[in-house]
């Protein structure tokens, strides 16, 4: 695979022990007024989170929440929470998507490109194992263009 290259990963952490961050983690409640909506977004997300069920996944925000995240993804989760940092909204954590949502995303056509990243069916168990990190030359790859996969790269 001439596209990968091994790739040695530093410390990425910053020590902030002598920050004075306030974290808060709120369970998110639905609103009965929000209505759902399915978007390219709903699949990315949905479909991340249906690979394992105990999976967590994050998606970070910049101190605010908008509606388009909260009805296109926040409400296709049944578990979702918010962190807070100094009382600003910081990152959503979803886990649990709503079978409902699953059902509908599984019934009609997914994207390209989210297909081809994770399928549609969940039928894998996945095993945690220690991984090694390799960088992709982009070079070598053949490009692809998909404006409204350009969206999901945004979040």
């Amino acid at each position: 695979m001439e596209w990968l290259k091994p790739f040695e990963a530093n410390n990425q952490f910053e020590d902030n022990t002598n920050s004075l961050i306030d974290f808060k983690i709120r369970e998110c409640i639905h609103e009965s007024n929000v209505q759902k909506k399915y978007s390219l977004l709903t699949q990315f997300f949905l479909l991340l989170g249906s690979q394992d069920d105990n999976s967590v996944t994050s998606l970070f925000v910049e101190n605010r929440i908008d509606n388009q995240v909260i009805e296109e993804i926040i409400m296709h989760f049944d578990n979702t929470k918010i962190v807070l940092e100094n009382e600003l909204p910081s990152e959503i954590m979803l886990s649990k998507p709503n079978q409902e949502s699953l059902s509908f995303i599984r019934s009609n056509k997914v994207n390209p490109i989210v297909k081809n990243l994770y399928g549609t069916i969940n039928n894998t168990q996945y095993e945690w194992r220690p991984q090694k990190s390799h960088k992709i030359l982009s070079e070598f790859i053949e490009k692809y263009e998909d404006m409204e996969f350009d969206e999901v790269l945004d979040c």
